[in-house]
Formats: C-alpha cells, structure tokens, sequence
C-alpha cells in the first residue's frame, strides 16, 4: 500500500504515540475553553478525513504525515470522550457509565475490524478506508441527533 519498510513501523507507532501523548494537554486546555462536544465533532471530522486521505494515499512521506495526524485525532477525542461523560451522567453513575463506555469500545473492535479486514481483502484498502470514513460520519451524525435526548434525560433526573 505505501511502500514503508516494516523495518520502520515501530518508529511509525513510536511517532504516532509522541503525537498523541504530547497533543492531550493542549487538547484538553482546548476543550475546557470552547467545549468538550466542539472538541469531539472536530476530532471525529478528522477522523473521517484520515481515513478518507489513508484511501487517497500510497506514498511512504504521506502515509507517515497522515499517521502523525492520527495522533492528533486521539489527543482531540481519546481523553476529551470520557471528560464528557462525566460531564452528561449523575456522579452515582458515572463507573457504570465508563463500563459500559468501555464495554461498547471493546465489543464493536472485533466486528469492525474483521468488516475493515474483509473490505481490505475482498475489494480494497481504499475500499476499507473509505467505509471507515463514511462509518464515522455516520456515527457523528447519530452523536449529534442523540443529544437533545441525553440531554432531556439528565435534567429529568
């Protein structure tokens, strides 16, 4: 796909992480000044457009600068996503609301990566990506119109 040397993916990992780990401070300052939901919409916007570039791309000086802006996606969302719940739910539940935050995590990884995973192989990864970028515009719609419902639920309580 990109022509990178496996020789180099842990360096690739090792800057993607650098990436993340040094943008969550900043990331969050943002957050507590403009909103954590403002945060999360851009950084599932972003999201969307690595996973769309990812389709896009092959070669080695790309790929590398779109993993980098990977990292960047995590620092927006990774933190800022659980701030928010606590944000949305009653203190008394908040550990049951990370579990099932959680749970829900870990249980739609194995589908989604077995689906990007038959996408890559039976048509393309450029097909796999460009499902993925059109899944997470899809989820952000659904976070968007779930809202006003999260929303009413909490001050009903």
């Amino acid at each position: 796909m990109s022509g990178i040397n496996t020789v180099y993916i842990p360096l690739l990992w090792g800057g993607f992480n650098l990436v993340k780990s040094l943008g969550n401070y900043p990331a969050g300052i943002i957050a507590d000044s403009l909103g954590r939901k403002s945060i999360i919409i851009s950084g599932w916007i972003l999201y969307s457009i690595i996973y769309f570039l990812f389709g896009l791309v092959n070669s080695p000086i790309t790929v590398t600068s779109i993993l980098l802006l990977y990292g960047l996606y995590y620092s927006l969302t990774e933190g800022i996503e659980r701030a928010y719940i606590a944000d949305m739910v009653a203190p008394e539940l908040r550990g049951s609301a990370y579990g099932l935050y959680n749970f829900a995590i870990g249980i739609s990884a194995l589908p989604a990566s077995l689906l990007f995973g038959y996408i890559w192989e039976k048509f393309s990864y450029k097909a796999a990506f460009f499902t993925g970028s059109f899944l997470s515009l899809s989820a952000l719609i659904i976070f968007l119109l779930t809202q006003d419902v999260l929303r009413t639920n909490r001050k009903e309580r």
